[in-house]
């Protein structure tokens, strides 16, 4: 890229650095999600992960907090449905409006998913030094407010809805 600064001191290894860090942290709970039910993917997990923390959503919901389109929400909770996970009805309050719930199984999964990552946590802080644990922990948080501020904004409502039919 010609006209751009240099890279100041220290930048790639921390952008090699956290990029482990964030392909670690994948893997680990891609693990965990299959070693609760073998057939369950990281994003599936996310899905399910939304429904337990929010209630029953439309497809169009999920797929907005999700922020991946509604074809491809579809097709994971055909799966998940297939599997016991999650129950799709219609709305009681507007029979137009389909409405995704986990099954106890899904709820349990999530519980079990949840024990599991605190168990792997606590693994890893058990390891750290006191000083290494504050300073880790201060870290952190340093970096999740930073990310916050240079993150776009969240998808706008609707996103993963049509507006229209397919051509």
């Amino acid at each position: 890229m010609s006209g751009s600064a240099p890279e100041p001191a220290g930048f790639g290894e921390f952008r090699t650095a956290s990029g482990e860090l964030f392909a670690r942290m994948r893997q680990v709970r891609a693990a965990l999600a299959r070693s609760c039910d073998p057939s369950l993917t990281l994003a599936q997990l996310h899905l399910v992960e939304e429904l337990d923390s929010s209630g029953a959503l439309s497809v169009g919901e999920l797929a907005a907090r999700a922020a991946v389109s509604s074809p491809t929400v579809t097709g994971m909770l055909t799966t998940l449905e297939r599997n016991g996970i999650v129950d799709r009805r219609r709305s009681p309050h507007d029979q137009r409006r389909v409405e995704v719930t986990l099954t106890d199984r899904g709820r349990s999964i999530v519980r079990e998913q949840q024990h599991r990552l605190s168990a792997r946590q606590r693994q890893t802080f058990d390891r750290l030094s006191p000083t290494e644990r504050r300073e880790t922990v201060d870290t952190m948080r340093r970096l999740t407010e930073l990310l916050g501020r240079l993150d776009p904004p969240p998808p706008p409502p609707g996103y993963g809805r049509r507006s229209s039919p397919p051509p």
